[in-house]
């Protein structure tokens, strides 16, 4: 039996090797974090913490294939205050799917329209359905709050809760 002795003609191959393989997982992990920007709706949901004038009285999740032609990883509903506010969260595998699938999610919604006013965009893009419902994309998320309360500053507490859930959101997503 003949020893093999390592050589300094094999370490150049080891190491392009190595190098190699570095590199491939390097850059498959940064392709995953750009198409997964938020991994879980976990801790984009809203606690009581985040509303402590409001009871949480549902919070729902569920795996879903989604929408036909739609990549939703899993969705989530929320109700506040026996009713006085819904909150919907939908998870897809990719920012841009998540922008695409922001109409066809709610096609019934058929008086919506983007905010109009620069400075009341919440997220990537928000559009308003009527008095106090709104829904916006951050990421690879799209959220719909519906606030049924008897007020007239409705509008503006379903943009409270939006930005509350926008923040959130940053925080889990990674920093480019």
């Amino acid at each position: 039996m003949t020893k093999q002795i390592l050589s300094m003609r094999n370490v150049p191959i080891s190491i392009i090797g190595f190098l190699l393989l570095m590199t491939t997982a390097i850059i498959g992990c940064a392709i995953l974090s750009n198409a997964y920007p938020v991994m879980s709706l976990h801790p984009v949901l809203l606690t009581q913490d985040d509303l402590p004038t409001m009871q949480l009285t549902k919070s729902e999740s569920e795996r879903t294939s989604g929408p036909t032609g739609l990549s939703l990883i899993t969705e989530c509903e929320q109700q506040w205050g026996d009713g006085q506010m819904t909150i919907y969260y939908y998870l897809f595998n990719a920012t841009s799917t998540a922008q695409k699938a922001a109409w066809p999610l709610f096609p019934a919604k058929t008086n919506h329209r983007p905010e109009p006013n620069p400075k009341e965009v919440i997220g990537d893009a928000t559009w308003r359905v009527k008095k106090g419902y709104i829904y916006f994309v951050k990421n690879n998320v799209v959220v719909h709050i519906m606030s049924y309360r008897d007020s007239p500053n409705q509008l503006q507490f379903a943009r409270d809760v939006a930005r509350k859930i926008d923040a959130k959101i940053d925080a889990v997503s990674p920093k480019k």
